[in-house]
């Protein structure tokens, strides 16, 4: 039987290292478990290793050995002999991160050989249709990099350590000016509202209402501003989304971009507008795709800041046996949350509304299988279109939920030929309950 793949070398030089240098786990934490080191033996000299850290003790060969013993795990890994054959293996601690990666890389590749056996054995089942098969192979995959991307809990001072950093990096970014987080171009919003890092955003609205054009006016906006954005729609081709930009540019209406009722001239000066963006905003047309097709293919976006998905409702997830929609639904927002958090990027999903909420503002509960939904969203964003007494017509975006800011609403004007939204500076309230509906324009 082939020996799985491994690097004795490297396990022992980190071992080694820690030994000889008394602060030298601290540069590994996190970076590796106890599970990552192919010999047993080592894994529970890491683990104690680990254990000792934790309580701000030094690790030294006395110490360690009596650690081990506690645990009826000094004779198995050797005794004394073995630790201090680590310590003679080691003359310097400088490398200690470059043979953790090492030590990293072979787990993984061990791990995706697993994944490789089961891959197979799916490819062999004739029961399974091929979506079925992709869709369980991409569940495969999926596994290692979620196990690989969650952090070791670690000791509260070094929790405050980093707490710290985070927060003197935010003082410089003031300072300087510097927007923290993701840029909506809506000022209003960005500062009540603004999506940071690891954000998972839902803009909910019921059909017809515009959150689809809201979303392509942030993504714009976001990738005008230098963010790389990434917009996958599941009824929307990359041309219709296009043609909203350029009707937004020329001030002219969509449909004469669709129907070619433009000039060169036209066309010249929206791509000179949009240079500034030009490969910072990806459209992509995914109908019928299933959460982990999408973000499969964000994955391999590099530096990705937004993505945008329009809209979720849509996404064709394998319903769970003896599942139901919306149990099924809550599988793709916590994968959404999820992807947002190890990826360090703003998620913005896409949501209808019930239809209860057609002439009222709405609220949470209005979101269509809003148990999830609710529950692993940062931010809910609700869109309601409403006729003043004068006729005018006002869109309202309600900061419906906000774990870092507050609630409220923003008024905006939408003109609907070319998509484009325009906050009020002056706005009215917005009413409990409104008069018509955006199906009456």
């Amino acid at each position: 039987m082939e020996t799985p793949i491994n690097n004795l070398e490297a396990e022992k030089s980190v071992l080694g290292s820690i030994l000889v240098e008394k602060n030298a786990v601290l540069k590994i934490v996190g970076l590796l478990d106890p599970e990552d080191f192919y010999y047993e033996i080592n894994g529970h000299i890491f683990d104690a290793c680990l254990t000792l850290s934790e309580k701000k003790s030094p690790i030294d060969i006395l110490l360690l050995s009596s650690l081990l013993e506690d645990r009826k795990q000094l004779e198995e890994v050797g005794g004394k002999s073995y630790l201090e054959e680590l310590c003679d293996s080691v003359i310097t601690s400088s490398h200690i991160v470059a043979h953790a990666k090492e030590v990293r890389d072979a787990a993984i590749f061990r791990a995706l050989s697993g994944v490789g056996t089961k891959i197979h054995d799916v490819a062999k089942n004739t029961e399974l249709s091929s979506d079925e098969a992709i869709e369980k192979a991409q569940r495969l995959l999926s596994s290692i990099v979620r196990s690989k991307a969650e952090e070791r809990i670690i000791a509260a001072p070094k929790s405050i350590d980093k707490f710290e950093a985070f927060v003197r990096t935010r003082m410089v970014n003031n300072a300087n000016g510097v927007i923290t987080g993701i840029p909506t171009g809506f000022s209003e919003i960005d500062e009540d509202s603004l999506p940071e890092e690891g954000n998972f955003v839902i803009v909910a609205a019921r059909p017809s209402v515009g959150k689809s054009a809201f979303a392509g006016n942030i993504a714009y906006n976001a990738a005008m501003m230098g963010s790389n954005v990434y917009y996958v729609s599941l009824e929307m081709t990359p041309e219709e989304l296009m043609s909203r930009i350029y009707a937004r540019i020329a001030k002219i209406s969509s449909t004469r971009f669709k129907y070619g009722q433009v000039d060169e001239a036209t066309l010249l000066r929206c791509r000179m507008e949009i240079g500034g963006m030009v490969g910072n905003l990806e459209f992509d047309f995914l109908p019928g795709a299933t959460s982990h097709q999408i973000l499969a293919k964000a994955d391999m976006r590099k530096d990705l800041n937004l993505l945008i998905i329009d809209h979720i409702d849509l996404i064709n997830n394998p319903m769970p046996r003896g599942g139901s929609r919306v149990q099924m639904l809550g599988e793709v927002t916590a994968a959404l949350k999820t992807f947002a958090g190890t990826k360090n990027c703003v998620v913005i999903g896409l949501s209808q509304l019930s239809r209860d909420a057609k002439n009222e503002m709405p609220e949470l509960f209005h979101l269509r299988d809003s148990g999830a939904k609710e529950q692993d969203a940062d931010i809910v964003w609700l869109l309601h279109r409403s006729i003043e007494p004068d006729g005018d017509p006002i869109a309202y975006l309600r900061l419906a939920k906000n774990r870092t800011g507050r609630k409220g609403d923003i008024a905006m004007k939408f003109d609907a030929p070319t998509c484009t939204f325009t906050p009020i500076q002056a706005a009215p309230a917005a009413p409990r309950n409104t008069v018509g509906s955006w199906e009456d324009l």
